[in-house]
């Protein structure tokens, strides 16, 4: 009997350590989820956003007669974001034939049951950051912005167009060497290098979210600073 009693009170024992363990577990799940919960939010969302550079227009080059030599040619990706505040279902099932037909008349790359089928699928898998098409031009951006659906506005329509710039020199090699280059590795020849500083401007900082895949998409509504162009070189 004097064992049993030592063998029921050591297993009491152990069971109020396993109760009051259980119990600390609990409470310090609740202390994270409830009480530090917008702590650690706030910082998983610092770590998911970042400002980021954005690259200025870089200056144009013109001979001593007024022809161009150098410019900078903007260029375009054109992407939507399927789980835009404004853009409801009905608004998407409205307009996605229009604009179907729109883009495959102005991209050519794919047929308008094409573009629905891929929209369609992009927004079923509730994509924020669906390429629509890669390289498209200024003529073209500012065309398909008078799209249905895209007329209405990025809050809407899920509509972002990133832009970069791409140097070209009408000339080609004709005066390549005179013009120049300035190469990522800081590597500099002729009147590109020797006013690189007058030519490329100042860059600017915008607030980007980091999405699923590394691809990074600008915050709407966030901070930032715009970048100022450069200044045009006119040779004597």
């Amino acid at each position: 009997m004097k064992e049993d009693r030592q063998f029921r009170a050591r297993a009491n024992v152990v069971y109020l350590v396993v109760v009051l363990f259980a119990l600390a577990i609990a409470i310090k799940l609740f202390t994270i989820q409830i009480a530090e919960g917008d702590k650690w939010l706030a910082k998983a969302e610092t770590v998911s956003t970042m400002y980021r550079t954005v690259q200025p227009d870089r200056g144009h080059i013109y001979s001593e007669d007024g022809r161009l030599l150098a410019t900078s040619v903007p260029e375009y990706d054109v992407r939507m974001d399927m789980m835009a505040n404004g853009l409801t279902d009905e608004l998407f099932r409205t307009n996605i034939e229009p604009l179907s037909i729109a883009l495959a008349d102005l991209f050519g790359d794919r047929t308008a049951a094409e573009y629905r089928r891929d929209l369609t699928d992009a927004r079923h898998r509730k994509e924020r950051y669906y390429l629509v098409k890669r390289r498209a031009d200024h003529t073209q951006v500012q065309r398909l912005r008078t799209f249905p659906l895209f007329n209405l506005g990025k809050f809407k329509s899920g509509l972002v167009t990133e832009k970069r710039t791409v140097r070209v020199h009408p000339f080609g090699r004709l005066a390549s060497r005179s013009v120049g280059y300035v190469l990522r590795d800081s590597t500099t020849l002729g009147l590109e290098g020797g006013y690189d500083r007058l030519l490329r401007g100042v860059t600017g900082r915008r607030l980007e979210r980091r999405l699923t895949g590394g691809v990074w998409m600008p915050v709407d509504g966030g901070s930032g600073v715009d970048p100022v162009p450069g200044s045009d070189l006119h040779t004597t």
